[in-house]
């Protein structure tokens, strides 16, 4: 099978379309055929307006279709120069077939066939024919439609429309003479040409019409030579705006915190009410207070404790120096206790605490904390030397069990 090519397209566009309709199913059928005595072949092309069949026959295959259709007329043997006149011959004849004068006369019919896409017999008198054609595809079978029928048409309409006279009335040689002049112009520019067709109010609204009416329209649009114009208005924002419904307002969202913050070490507020709400008042003698927060660490710091000094041989420490030592130990003791759990260090050991006697070795041994701030200077004279138990004033400040307040409880 010989595909279809640019060349047999532009050679068809030469020829005329032919009509016939298959009864069985009602579908009417476009053909056209063109013969070339110089290869001795033909190209025969079909379509129902909707797809397109095509069978381009060679000199052999030509030869052996019309043995098998027209055994009677086929030569047995014939020489060269005999045969080549008598395939001119039948080509001409079945060009003449497919023509308008008589395609008429012949009997068609669509039948079914395993060699090709689409079978078309043609039968006259004496005479019988069969194209086996095949489907060129969709996209080539719409090039081929656009050339060859819709173009055509499309200029065909416009020329019946702008012609000042009808075409039935305008005789043969001036009826070409249009016809070239439209087709030269549509040639040279063939957007502009569609343009000048679609711009015609009569063609636009006979088209529409034509198509409403197979499409079962009950109501037809009408037919106008002056279409109205429309009054363009672009919306405005506030007529937009006044036509819509109140949206409502979307509640606001509430957000679950699994774990809320905790209280910092910075917030001063805590620190100072909790200070306030935990200090004691006046201490007197004998009477001790242990720090609830502290209970857990008094048997570490038992025997760990260095022995409190006495004031001229009793038991007594200064009012002042006791009560601001426990005041002191309180709101650290809260402010402590006020931290998460596991920002407390782990279990101070024997070797951790610092003494009186090794001074330097606490000073290596003791955990170098950088996030603590160094301990601040709480007075001068007799009270550094009260809270001179605590380690060095520059190392790092030490919780719970090295504070005075403890040992005083513990001692009295």
């Amino acid at each position: 099978m010989n595909e279809l090519t640019q060349s047999h397209s532009d050679h068809l566009l030469s020829k005329e379309w032919l009509v016939k309709i298959d009864n069985e199913n009602s579908i009417p059928y476009l053909m056209k055929l063109r013969s070339s005595f110089a290869d001795q072949a033909c190209v025969f092309m079909i379509t129902d307006t909707k797809s397109v069949w095509v069978e381009v026959l060679s000199k052999q295959r030509f030869s052996r279709r019309w043995s098998t259709c027209n055994p009677n007329s086929a030569p047995n043997q014939l020489s060269g120069p005999e045969e080549d006149s008598w395939l001119d011959q039948a080509l001409q004849y079945l060009e003449d077939v497919h023509s308008l004068g008589a395609m008429g006369d012949l009997a068609f019919s669509v039948t079914e066939s395993r060699f090709s896409d689409l079978a078309v017999d043609l039968r006259g008198d004496g005479f019988n024919w069969r194209w086996e054609t095949f489907s060129i595809g969709p996209k080539q079978s719409a090039d081929v439609l656009s050339k060859h029928l819709i173009l055509p048409l499309l200029s065909t309409a416009y020329l019946a429309f702008v012609s000042p006279d009808a075409i039935s009335e305008i005789s043969g040689n001036d009826l070409e003479k249009t016809v070239d002049r439209i087709g030269r112009t549509a040639r040279r520019s063939v957007d502009t040409h569609i343009r000048n067709i679609f711009t015609q109010p009569r063609i636009c609204t006979s088209l529409r019409r034509v198509s409403a009416l197979f499409a079962f329209s009950s109501n037809p649009p009408p037919i106008t030579d002056k279409p109205e114009r429309p009054q363009l208005d672009l919306p405005s924002v506030d007529s937009a705006g006044s036509g819509r419904t109140p949206q409502e307002t979307p509640a606001p969202r509430t957000l679950f915190v699994d774990n809320p913050p905790k209280e910092t070490r910075g917030s001063g507020e805590n620190l100072v009410t909790r200070a306030a709400r935990h200090s004691p008042g006046p201490a007197t003698l004998g009477q001790g207070t242990v720090d609830p927060a502290t209970e857990s660490g008094e048997e570490d710091t038992n025997t760990l404790s260095p022995p409190i000094q006495r004031g001229n041989g009793k038991g007594t420490l200064r009012p002042t120096t006791a009560a601001a030592a426990r005041g002191k130990s309180t709101s650290r003791a809260d402010s402590h206790a006020s931290l998460p759990r596991s920002r407390t260090p782990a279990k101070v050991t024997r070797s951790a605490i610092p003494s009186k006697v090794r001074p330097s070795d606490s000073d290596s041994d003791s955990p170098s904390r950088q996030n603590k701030r160094p301990r601040a200077d709480t007075g001068k004279g007799s009270d550094n030397d009260d809270d001179s138990d605590d380690g060095p004033k520059g190392g790092t400040r030490w919780r719970g069990t090295k504070q005075p307040i403890k040992r005083v409880g513990r001692q009295f």
